[in-house]
């Protein structure tokens, strides 16, 4: 039996590669993964899943988060904190980064279901721009549970998308993400386009959270510790149709959730990066971590100095 575990390693992979670094590159259902292990385990059976937006992919050799450095930065931070991370390409083209559909929500349970089997016990969540589609619906159909999220520059409508804000073409893209013919070209009518209604209404989640309960907002959202991160002028995600109104539902249904922002004309700015890291952490480590934090709250260090005091604005 010893004798078969890699073939059977093998087939449920379908390629695995250890590198220089020790990044582990892995095929698990049929996308391209890495999963990225701590020097010191301190958070031993704990792992952060990042999920990504339109623009990044992960690739057999590398992946976008690796090449820049804010983004490398913070999972510097996280693994020097002693988290696992994991990424899948979920489906994910270097144009379109699937808006949070049907198989880009498999690819990440299947990356999530592979942890498990390795001894993971427990999720967290970062997720940017688009990326947050795929961990609202997962969270909202039931799919999967993180003990904390932190949504990066969220889009948190499909509506407000396909209205194409900054003259972004986002039509075009949504309609290849769930198959359908869109009435028009860019900027869309998310209210009178039948087919986009139709073909995204289980996977909107602004639009789905406005129709449930509170009951069933705490049930399926209210065990995850949220963070929110943000540019007050992004011209490309909207905060006032994206993470404003999705902060005021939580809220309204008895759910915490922080915001931080930055006023900023950009978009997933890498200062949101490196001014929040030191909130990222304490929001994954819970409690603990906001104990820890209050007991130093005075310590002067510049990173942290910075963050504290932006956040405050």
């Amino acid at each position: 039996m010893r004798f078969f575990a890699p073939l059977v390693l093998l087939i449920t992979t379908q390629v695995f590669t250890l590198d220089a670094t020790g990044m582990e590159r892995l095929q698990v259902g049929g996308e391209w993964c890495f999963i990225r292990r701590p020097p010191r385990d301190l958070h031993a059976g704990e792992a952060v899943v990042i999920l990504h937006g339109n623009g990044h992919t992960v690739e057999s050799t590398t992946s976008t988060w690796e090449r820049h450095s804010p983004l490398r930065g913070l999972m510097d931070r996280l693994s020097a904190a002693g988290y696992t991370i994991a990424q899948s390409n979920h489906t994910a083209t270097r144009s379109n980064g699937m808006w949070g559909n049907p198989e880009s929500c498999r690819s990440v349970v299947a990356l999530m279901r592979h942890l498990e089997k390795g001894g993971v016990r427990s999720f967290h969540a970062i997720s940017n721009s688009a990326g947050n589609l795929i961990l609202l619906n997962l969270l909202l159909s039931g799919q999967a549970r993180f003990q904390s999220a932190v949504v990066i520059a969220g889009v948190v409508s499909l509506e407000s998308m396909y209205r194409c804000p900054a003259g972004a073409d986002r039509v075009t893209g949504i309609a290849e993400a769930f198959a359908f013919s869109p009435a028009s070209k860019c900027p869309g009518n998310p209210g009178s386009d039948t087919s986009f209604r139709k073909a995204t209404a289980y996977y909107d989640p602004l639009r789905r959270m406005q129709s449930m309960s509170d009951g069933e907002i705490r049930r399926l959202l209210g065990n995850t510790r949220w963070l929110g991160l943000y540019e007050t002028r992004d011209p490309k995600v909207l905060p006032e149709e994206n993470i404003l109104p999705f902060a005021r539902r939580l809220k309204t249904a008895g759910v915490e959730v922080k915001l931080r922002s930055l006023d900023l004309v950009t978009h997933g700015a890498g200062e949101l990066f490196d001014s929040f890291t030191p909130e990222i952490l304490r929001v994954l480590g819970g409690p603990r971590a906001e104990n820890s934090a209050q007991a130093r709250i005075f310590i002067p260090t510049p990173i942290f100095d910075s963050a504290y005091w932006v956040s405050r604005r």
